[in-house]
């Protein structure tokens, strides 16, 4: 190699730069019209001071919307049915009166709930199975 690329670069510089011929400047000029970009949507609507701050109150708008509902869930608590809970007392009572762990017993007497909860009779006061 003849030079380092910090000398080719600095002998490209110093080349002579040739000039456009006038015709060429004045055709290139007249087939050229200069007119502005135009503005697409979205920049007239980021640009635009209403549509942010329409923007900033819908998010607002959403966030405020966001708690109110949460609140709303927190007040909207189902109380279980008494009667449901006495039944499944009385069946883990039972289970343990009959030898069965109290885990075993609060097994047994949450499916006696589902089974009675999903059956189609009509509940009446006694604890059954479900099983016919």
């Amino acid at each position: 190699m003849t030079g380092s690329p910090d000398d080719i670069e600095l002998k490209i510089r110093q080349l002579p730069r040739r000039s456009l011929s006038p015709d060429l400047k004045a055709r290139v000029m007249t087939t050229t019209t200069l007119r502005p970009a135009a503005l697409s949507w979205r920049d007239r609507a980021w640009y635009s001071s209403p549509w942010r701050l329409a923007a900033a109150g819908a998010f607002l708008a959403i966030l405020l919307l966001d708690h109110v509902s949460a609140g709303l869930t927190r007040i909207a608590v189902a109380e279980p049915d008494r009667r449901a809970v006495q039944e499944q007392e009385q069946v883990a009572q039972l289970g343990e009166e009959s030898g069965m762990s109290p885990e075993q017993a609060r097994v047994l007497a949450a499916r006696v709930d589902f089974l009675t909860l999903t059956s189609r009779e009509q509940r009446t006061g006694d604890v059954s199975l479900g099983l016919q």
